[in-house]
């Protein structure tokens, strides 16, 4: 018997994975919620680049989605509304359920002034407010369905554990929800078509978060576009490219 390290046959796998990544999303589509709840500088330049995300990405997408179509099935049709698309992971008569997983402990010990873990206090437990960019979509789509209970089910990959988290949001809060999902729809198409034509790119302030920069593919160099690296570290955000095998 013959075994040995097949390189060729890790990349085939990875680039079935990346094209399934690419599928059913055309370039021209109508912006999705995904899309007006992200950062506007990577959409605009999302939607004008050729980009391959690394194997790290690509792997995390494929657990993530196989577990997300294991435990709810395939994911219903996107819903077009107010000019927007929304793709909730199911809907379930009057019910919106995400999955979610993450890399985060189902408890963590609290962190001190300096920074480090305080291990003299009990620990503290995950909770999904850490997590405001998934509740913010989640709400979104309670609101593109007028529907006001929501679920969130979240997968601790390194535990093994799964813990799941219910939203009701009021009639108010969903009719605030609908007019700032149209505010946000308005404010990014004219980003998308000036890109097209002067290549002038939303501020890097349209980013929800530091932490979604370290991921983004648009953070070095790539397909003609310079990278937003040394823009943000001159914002004095501290990040770093990530290594890469």
């Amino acid at each position: 018997m013959k075994v040995y390290e097949n390189q060729q046959m890790t990349s085939w796998t990875i680039n079935q994975i990346q094209k399934k990544m690419d599928e059913g999303r055309s370039k021209d589509d109508p912006l999705h919620a995904s899309e007006i709840y992200g950062c506007f500088r990577k959409t605009v330049l999302n939607r004008n680049h050729e980009i391959s995300y690394d194997p790290e990405t690509i792997m995390m997408f494929a657990v993530g989605f196989a577990m997300q179509e294991w435990f709810l099935g395939h994911e219903p049709a996107s819903k077009e509304v107010f000019g927007v698309l929304f793709s909730a992971d199911q809907v379930v008569g009057k019910n919106i359920i995400e999955f979610k997983t993450t890399r985060k402990s189902v408890e963590k010990y609290a962190k001190d002034d300096k920074g480090k873990s305080d291990k003299t206090i009990p620990k503290v437990a995950f909770h999904p407010t850490e997590m405001d960019h998934w509740i913010n979509r989640t709400r979104a789509y309670c609101a593109a369905h007028d529907i006001n209970t929501a679920h969130i089910l979240v997968f601790f990959l390194y535990q093994n554990a799964m813990k799941a988290w219910t939203f009701e949001f009021s009639d108010q809060e969903l009719a605030v929800v609908k007019k700032d999902i149209v505010v946000r729809r308005e404010e990014l198409e004219p980003m998308v078509a000036v890109y097209k034509k002067s290549k002038i790119v939303p501020p890097i302030s349209t980013r929800n978060n530091d932490w979604e920069c370290e991921y983004c593919p648009f953070l070095m160099a790539v397909d003609g576009w310079k990278g937003c690296l040394k823009e943000l570290q001159d914002d004095g955000v501290k990040i770093s490219p990530r290594k890469k095998d």
